[in-house]
């Protein structure tokens, strides 16, 4: 009894042995393992911590990159936002511009019908005033025929008063011998024109005969006197 106990007990040593070198070579090459892959980790930690350092310092970089590129971006607003207030600001004015030029336009049109209507009336009053140029010479013509044919007259009755004061024994002057006004000295001119005194004969300005009275030997009706003999033929 007690060697069948003994034997158990020896198989029992054995397999404990023989569980505790498995145990033990199971420890070891799981240690082993154990140690490789902590290696393993350790390299892949390395490794990740190296990519996570070149991840931040080019997220770093990036950052920096986006942020100038941000500020640029900023500022490239603000330069458009002020070219687009300007580039609005000549909006209104080409708006306020094309207004003006239509309005322009518009009195430029008006001008024109008015010039057009202008040239027109020139035109008919060159017309007229060619008729009337026209008509003119012809007056002047006229004038000039009358002016003649009224000095001839003149003439003729300087003439008949010379014969008259002949047959009266009164002096009648002759109108190429004065100048100018016997009483008033003025110049005789084509406006300021002679005129004999139909009493005395002599030779005096509108002025100083533009009075009319009686005289006997000429006619019963008054006649042009100088004031001279107005006075004498009216006291």
């Amino acid at each position: 009894m007690k060697s069948y106990f003994e034997d158990i007990s020896s198989k029992a040593t054995y397999n404990i042995q023989n569980l505790f070198c498995n145990t033990t070579e199971s420890l070891t090459q799981a240690n082993q393992t154990a140690d490789l892959q902590r290696e393993n980790f350790e390299k892949q930690i390395a490794s990740l911590e190296h990519e996570l350092t070149n991840t931040q310092s080019d997220l770093e970089s990036r950052t920096k990159k986006y942020e100038m590129q941000f500020l640029a971006l900023t500022e490239n607003l603000a330069t458009v936002r002020g070219e687009l207030k300007i580039a609005h600001e000549k909006l209104v004015d080409f708006e306020q511009i094309k207004r003006e030029k239509a309005d322009l336009q518009g009195r430029l049109t008006t001008s024109q019908d008015e010039n057009r209507m202008f040239l027109e009336r020139s035109l008919t009053s060159e017309s007229r005033n060619e008729k009337l140029l026209l008509e003119n010479g012809q007056l002047a013509k006229k004038n000039s025929d009358l002016e003649s044919a009224l000095q001839e007259l003149a003439g003729e009755y300087q003439n008949l008063q010379i014969h008259t004061n002949k047959l009266t024994q009164r002096r009648w002057l002759n109108d190429q011998d004065v100048h100018e006004c016997m009483k008033c000295n003025q110049l005789f001119t084509l406006t300021q024109r002679k005129h004999h005194c139909r009493n005395c004969g002599n030779i005096f300005c509108d002025t100083c005969s533009s009075k009319t009275a009686i005289v006997a030997a000429a006619s019963k009706k008054p006649q042009r006197v100088c004031d001279q003999c107005f006075k004498e033929l009216t006291s």
